[in-house]
């Protein structure tokens, strides 16, 4: 049995996320089907909007297109989008923070997790920073000393940039993005990417969460929903 015809006869009790690339959005086969199923969101890897970052991380996928379009493709296919963003990377020329909030406030992407870059244990990054003598292995998450946080807890490596301006940019991010005023204003452009008015499938009765400086932020992102009920453009 399909997952959608299983989901359909038992009143869609799960709804799905997943994390997937950016290019998802050329793919409107998959984005219908998914949508059938029961996604609701996805969370993207975005990283940078700096064309020199995202060649020397390989994600050149996202130097072949418009970002925010791209975005909006995958609103428009009845999922929300998360999305990820590094700051510290060696190929900065300089201040990457308004590039980042610009490209978060063109695309409408609510929630957004924006963090320091950090060398994980056994990559690419970390083997070539150790070979350049700017690791600080004592900081690596695989040592009993460190904790989890990656957002908070990056930069285990001595940066090409001076480090006090990545974290300036850090913090000038995180400001502009969750001003209250700001948030509110990407929610309502959210909701005009998102507009469909012949929805495949039911609304979502789960909503999105952030959790920053110990406030939950939680968006409703399927306003149709009406006393947690599912509904198909069909019904």
């Amino acid at each position: 049995m399909l997952v959608d015809a299983w989901l359909e006869q038992r009143d869609y009790p799960f709804e799905f996320t997943t994390e997937a690339s950016l290019n998802l959005a050329d793919d409107a086969e998959l984005l219908r089907l998914m949508n059938e199923a029961n996604f609701i969101g996805v969370f993207v890897g975005i990283e940078s909007p700096d064309t020199r970052s995202l060649i020397a991380m390989r994600k050149k996928q996202n130097t072949r297109r418009n970002i925010a379009q791209s975005v909006h493709r995958i609103y428009a296919a009845g999922l929300y989008v998360t999305a990820g963003f590094i700051v510290g990377f060696d190929s900065e020329q300089g201040s990457v923070a308004d590039a980042i909030i610009e490209l978060i406030e063109e695309a409408a992407i609510p929630v957004c997790m924006v963090g320091l870059l950090y060398a994980l244990p056994n990559t690419q990054l970390t083997r070539r920073l150790a070979s350049e003598g700017r690791l600080h292995a004592d900081l690596l998450l695989d040592h009993p000393a460190v904790g989890m946080d990656q957002c908070t807890q990056g930069l285990n490596f001595d940066t090409l940039r001076p480090r006090r301006e990545i974290l300036a940019d850090y913090k000038h991010v995180l400001e502009k993005i969750y001003d209250p005023a700001a948030y509110a204003r990407r929610l309502q452009r959210w909701r005009a990417c998102s507009a469909n008015p012949t929805p495949i499938v039911k609304c979502a009765r789960t909503i999105p969460e952030a959790n920053l400086a110990g406030s939950r932020l939680s968006i409703g992102l399927y306003p149709n929903c009406q006393e947690h009920k599912t509904f198909s453009g069909k019904r």
